[in-house]
């Protein structure tokens, strides 16, 4: 498992070279600053360590307690005697400190800065109050902004001993090292100096001399590790990645559902285009112009609702309105309720005697009547239709005649009569020399 170093100087990557053996360790962290920005312990954290973070930044302290919920989280500062004192916050950053001379640098960089009221514990006290007895606290560090010594002081160091100190021992913001106010009490409390990285001091306790060796060389590529915001890039990028392979399977499927859209809409308008074609010839067929009259008597039907409502069915024809009329509540008025049956009345009222008429004309006329049997020819229906009305009219003009001479033809057959009728319009015409 790959070490990330969430350390501001790659401090913790130094102690988990020496300290890796160590499971479920303890530690102390004075001036914790953030949970897992530039802190040493965020890496032991996630390995499953815990151990005490003092804070005493209000801002700071809310992200410790929200995120380190196994670690003890004080909202206190370290200082010579238990008590309360006042220290500069200086927003937005881990240099809060009770030295006047650094706050008034501080502000004279442009930082801001606030006063408030802390509560003060010696080290300890700390110690005393929130170290089991029987623990071992593997790593101590130290970052409190010039008051390292104060620090330093407030511990009984011959009954509390961290295995490993690590002490930041330059002034704040810069390279100019201060640790030789404060050096000399470690050394004499059996601690030996091991490692400087630039910016901060390790120190070993005597009895775990057996570690010292780890401290040789700074971190290097044996370490196998790797910063934070690599890993955190490296993380989002294959984020990227797995969102991208997402888009880019969906973007399969949706130009395969396009493909297919695309075929079938070609389909659909290779079949439109044919039912175009074939409404086309149907239009342009014999039989449609043949029925074209029944056809606009039809579509003309359709429209004569309103008008049979007002003008052909007054309220006293009951049987009328019963029999071919519906109300319909919906839209509060009346509609046709058998257009089929009442378009047969209209057909045999107006349409069938016109037709009567035209096949009679047809049929006096042999080139006419030649050029309408090979037209029907190819329609048996139409043609027995046309036979019927043909034989209709035939009967229908004869009847009308010879109801003319009732009494003087009542003895002839019905086919005499016929055949009388014919010899008298023949003479008539003779008469008038049109034959």
């Amino acid at each position: 498992m790959t070490f990330i170093s969430y350390a501001q100087n790659y401090e913790d990557v130094m102690l988990w070279r020496a300290l890796q053996e160590v499971s479920s360790g303890f530690y102390i962290d004075i001036g914790a600053a953030w949970p897992d920005v530039h802190s040493v312990t965020e890496a032991f954290y996630q390995r499953g360590w815990h151990g005490i973070n003092v804070e005493p930044n209000p801002e700071l302290f809310s992200q410790l307690n929200s995120k380190r919920q196994r670690d003890i989280n004080l909202q206190l500062a370290i200082s010579s005697q238990n008590g309360e004192a006042e220290i500069s916050i200086i927003k937005d950053t881990g240099l809060s400190t009770f030295r006047e001379d650094i706050a008034k640098q501080h502000i004279d960089q442009g930082w801001s800065c606030s006063k408030i009221n802390v509560v003060t514990k010696t080290l300890s006290s700390l110690w005393q109050d929130y170290v089991p007895e029987d623990q071992d606290v593997h790593f101590l560090k130290l970052d409190v902004e010039g008051y390292e010594g104060i620090v330093i002081e407030s511990n009984d160091w011959t009954k509390n001993r961290p295995w490993i100190v690590v002490v930041e021992s330059t002034l704040p913001l810069s390279q100019s090292e201060s640790y030789e106010a404060w050096q000399y009490k470690l050394l004499d409390c059996n601690y030996k100096f091991i490692y400087a990285d630039g910016l901060n001091r390790f120190y070993l306790a005597n009895e775990h001399s057996g570690l010292s060796s780890c401290f040789t060389y700074p971190p290097n590529y044996f370490d196998r590790f790797q910063l934070a915001s690599q890993s955190e890039a490296e993380a989002q990028l294959s984020r990227i990645k797995n969102l991208n392979q997402q888009l880019s399977s969906q973007n399969q499927q949706l130009s395969s559902q396009n493909q297919r859209l695309s075929s079938q809409n070609q389909k659909l308008s290779s079949q439109n285009q044919q039912l175009s074609e074939d409404l086309h010839l149907l239009v342009s067929s014999r039989s449609m112009r043949i029925t074209k009259p029944l056809r606009a008597l039809l579509n003309f039907a359709r429209h004569l609702r309103y008008w049979i409502e007002c003008k052909f069915v007054p309220t006293s024809n009951k049987y009328f309105r019963t029999r071919y009329l519906v109300f319909d509540a919906n839209d509060s008025r009346l509609l046709i309720k058998e257009p089929t049956l009442l378009l047969k009345r209209f057909y045999n009222i107006f349409f069938n005697k016109s037709i009567q008429k035209m096949l009679l004309s047809i049929y006096k006329n042999p080139k006419a009547n030649r050029i309408i049997r090979r037209l029907v020819k190819s329609s048996p229906q139409l043609e027995l239709f046309l036979k019927r009305v043909y034989m209709r009219a035939i009967y229908s003009t004869a009847s009308s005649e010879l109801r003319a001479h009732p009494k003087e033809l009542s003895h002839l057959s019905f086919t005499a009569r016929r055949i009388y009728s014919d010899l008298k319009k023949a003479v008539e015409k003779h008469r008038e020399g049109d034959y």
